[in-house]
């Protein structure tokens, strides 16, 4: 392992030296550059800050980190004035999983102590880091703040003074605009905070989700009529964290639902699985680092939920960063709503807000949770009925992440799931569907692989004849220019016009090869993306079917399963009827892609069964061979749409029925009228 970090710099404190002593503390260090190893003795603090920015060293080791400074904050002033990218290292463990001693831990990796100088001892913390021993001690995110701002004051007042403040406010505007130009120009994520005024901007901040090296390749500080203010942002207390990643032992951790309302106050609540009030918390210009390291102090966040139709940005990246879902109701919810909910909640748990960013993530959490509220009860009734030892809580976490209650109890109460104790993974598919799945898999691939070797093998034999053909057509000239007096020079030049062809036509066979060899191999390496895709939730699967004939489906059928829920696709929807559209019927099946038009009469049926029939041009499929995913997202949105257009046009033949009845009773009466 050693060399795993190419320059590491050991540095260990001098006998009779003390940083909190009143005389300058001693240093010996050891730079470990590639290998090679070079000493320093009786280096003073600013001797060995100079040593460390010249050489910029990857890791500053030493056995106790407090040698630098006696106190937090002398170590974070130690840092900031170390390069960016240089991280210290305390190789003989951390306060939090405990300490070894200097000397056990080089015996421990073979590194003989004999008399234990501070040179010594310096160069054994440079060898234990460069091995991947030891923790690495944060004390800042690696997130920057940016902040814009004046750098002149308005003055008390005169006849200028209303229109230097809007200059002023227009060249902060135009700042944090060009600030955020360049941020998107090279990808940098970040979050950004303004407090607007009449004319611009007041004051204006970014939150970047990088650290202080990188955002000030971007961004540079700066001071004149407008200040650019480029600081890391300092951790509340100094983190240990291992300098090569160990396994952990998983534990289960308890499902949560979090109402958020985000803003400059970003208002944040979170309940658990049963409706209890964990966190309720507002505070201004929350990062999004700081908000996940709130909310997975308390659990797995399985649910982010906003008041409002559509959910804000924030909501949207956080889910992905979290593994979570989000949660939004039709329409944003009215002020008096989220009043009733709140209230009805704050009366029967005792519980007080402090403001309406509050009020807000609490009404968004709480709608979120009364809207699974009934499936959790009918969950643990079906558990208690049936006799089973579930966790709850599992099983509540699995129904959030779209599973259903069958499934969710099935998969947790197999054996695999009771002896490990391991969280069941979200979205798993049936045990049959995925075995027939993975065995027709396992026959494309054996078959592809076969190929493989096929091409591969008949490439070798081609090459191997075109060497062959090579040596004969140099042993053919050399007969040639033996014979050329014997020979006409038309005969010559005619052998050699056929020897050239052929050499042309293997060539070409060759080249036809290599890139039936190519595309095999994108083949496979499609459907192993496709499949991966499908594993994490991001597509839905197709089952393909070549025409819409009874044989067809049944052939499909016993090949791959058609089951309820399942999403049919026809390369040719023609041919059936409403015969044959029944026994997709009776599978209950989702809906049916087609590639072209249905007859009338099948049309007809699949609408009276509520099932949608979708024209393939409609919607990207991805298809190989018999394998097609369509995306998640765009399905559902189509699906959404297409059951809001079934609805109106049901809503216009209701009317039009109606208006039939009306006239038919108007000329009714009007005959009664007449005949009297």
């Amino acid at each position: 392992m050693e060399g795993t970090f190419k320059k590491v710099l050991g540095v260990d404190i001098l006998p009779m030296s003390s940083p909190s002593s009143k005389m300058p503390p001693k240093y010996a260090a050891f730079l470990l550059d590639d290998g090679k190893g070079r000493p320093y003795d009786c280096l003073d603090k600013r001797s060995l800050l100079s040593l460390i920015n010249n050489v910029k060293p990857d890791i500053i080791a030493l056995d106790n980190v407090f040698e630098l400074a006696s106190d937090q904050k002398g170590i974070i002033s130690f840092m900031t004035r170390c390069p960016p990218s240089t991280r210290l290292v305390q190789v003989t463990g951390s306060p939090v999983d405990g300490m070894v001693p200097l000397s056990v831990l080089a015996s421990q990796n073979g590194f003989p102590v004999g008399s234990l100088t501070p040179l010594k001892a310096a160069e054994i913390c440079a060898r234990l880091a460069a091995k991947g021993i030891g923790y690495i001690v944060r004390a800042f995110e690696d997130e920057t703040k940016i902040v814009i701002s004046r750098g002149r004051c308005p003055g008390h007042g005169g006849w200028s003074s209303e229109r230097f403040k809007r200059r002023m406010y227009n060249l902060i505007l135009q700042t944090t605009k060009e600030v955020q130009r360049r941020l998107n120009e090279y990808g940098l994520e970040y979050d950004l905070y303004t407090e607007d005024v009449e004319g611009g901007i007041k004051h204006s901040h970014f939150i970047v989700y990088a650290n202080r090296s990188k955002v000030e390749q971007v961004v540079k500080p700066y001071r004149g009529d407008v200040i650019i203010t480029v600081q890391p942002i300092l951790l509340e207390r100094l983190e240990w964290i291992p300098l090569l990643p160990s396994p952990g032992v998983s534990t289960l951790k308890r499902g949560l639902i979090v109402g958020i309302d985000p803003g400059i106050t970003c208002g944040v609540a979170v309940l658990d699985l049963n409706g209890n009030l964990l966190f309720l918390h507002s505070e201004k210009e929350l990062s999004r680092k700081e908000l996940v390291r709130k909310l997975t102090s308390f659990g797995i966040p399985v649910l982010l939920a906003s008041d409002v139709s559509p959910p804000p940005t924030l909501l949207e990246k956080l889910a992905g960063i979290l593994n979570s879902r989000v949660f939004y109701p039709p329409r944003s919810l009215t002020v008096s709503e989220k009043r009733e909910i709140v209230q009805r909640y704050l009366e029967e748990n005792h519980v007080k807000i402090q403001d309406s960013h509050q009020r807000d993530a609490l009404a968004s959490a709480l709608k979120a949770f009364y809207t699974f509220k009934n499936k959790f009860e009918k969950a643990e009734v079906r558990v208690k009925s049936l006799g089973l030892h579930v966790p709850i809580d599992q099983l509540k976490m699995m129904i959030l992440k779209g599973v259903s209650i069958s499934e969710a109890i099935n998969l947790l109460s197999s054996p695999k799931v009771e002896e490990e104790r391991k969280p069941v993974p979200f979205r798993q598919p049936n045990l049959d569907d995925l075995l027939r799945k993975l065995k027709a898999y396992r026959t494309k691939i054996k078959d592809l692989r076969r190929s493989l070797i096929r091409v591969k093998e008949q490439n070798l034999r081609l090459a191997s004849e075109v060497k062959r053909l090579e040596e004969e057509n140099r042993s053919l000239k050399e007969a040639l220019e033996s014979a050329r007096f014997e020979r006409t020079p038309e005969e010559i030049k005619r052998i050699m016009e056929r020897y050239r062809e052929e050499n042309r036509f293997l060539r070409r066979e060759i080249f036809q090869l290599k890139d039936e060899l190519s595309k095999v191999r994108q083949e496979l390496a499609s459907m192993k993306r496709m499949r991966m895709m499908e594993i994490r939730g991001l597509v839905y699967p197709l089952k393909v079917i070549k025409s819409f004939t009874r044989s067809e489906i049944h052939k499909t059928d016993e090949k791959v399963g058609i089951k309820e829920g399942d999403i049919v696709y026809f390369l040719d929807g023609s041919g059936g009827g409403k015969a044959t559209a029944s026994i997709l019927i009776d599978r209950k099946v989702k809906a049916i892609i087609s590639k072209t038009k249905m007859s009338h009469m099948a049309l007809e049926a699949f609408s009276e069964a509520n099932i949608p029939v979708i024209s393939s041009g409609k919607i990207n499929i991805k298809q190989l061979d018999e394998f097609a995913v369509v995306d998640k997202k765009e399905f559902d949105t189509i699906l959404l749409k297409y059951f809001e257009e079934k609805e109106k046009t049901e809503q216009r033949r209701r009317e039009l029925q109606l208006e039939e009845l009306l006239e038919d009773y108007r000329r009714e009466r009007q005959r009664e009228l007449n005949g009297k």
